[in-house]
């Protein structure tokens, strides 16, 4: 429980109280609101179960969030960014460990091989990852065009 309560806090719960803190001004400025997902909140991997959904919470939110400020002239976009070297590709056996103490002595038996598995493809991902100056793009895009998309999907 304690890995679901952090992921939903730092990916979906962060964006729900910041963004209902500046709702009011956004309204008035007729302003956007960009949120950040990921390319697991659309495409879910195994061992990953918390991570995937919260970014599949953030895609939801942002859909239901785009239809209730339209009228007021207010866009959504939400940035998908796949493999980017950040700190996140750094931490991967650190995570990895944290996942297997979560699953006990028995649970890290049975899933031994898929994890195994998940965590060779995060590593051989980790050298095609896409340049974070890529996301700071589609970001910036999203803030500033007379027409930002609904979705950027980045990197791998």
């Amino acid at each position: 429980m304690e890995e679901w309560q952090r992921q939903f806090d730092v990916n979906f719960f962060g964006h729900i109280d910041l963004t209902r803190r500046l709702l009011g001004a956004i309204r008035r400025a007729r302003g956007r609101v960009v949120f950040t997902s990921s390319v697991g909140g659309f495409s879910a991997t195994a061992m990953l179960g918390p991570y995937n959904a919260s970014k599949f919470a953030i895609e939801g939110l942002a859909d239901s969030l785009r239809q209730e400020v339209a009228p007021f002239g207010v866009t959504v976009s939400i940035v998908q960014p796949g493999a980017t070297r950040t700190g996140m590709l750094d931490a991967v056996d650190a995570t990895a460990a944290r996942a297997r103490s979560y699953l006990g002595e028995d649970g890290g038996e049975i899933y031994r091989a898929t994890g195994d598995a998940v965590l060779d493809a995060f590593k051989r991902m980790s050298g095609a990852a896409a340049d974070p100056e890529l996301v700071a793009k589609a970001i910036e895009h999203a803030v500033t065009s007379p027409k930002p998309k609904t979705r950027y999907r980045v990197g791998m």
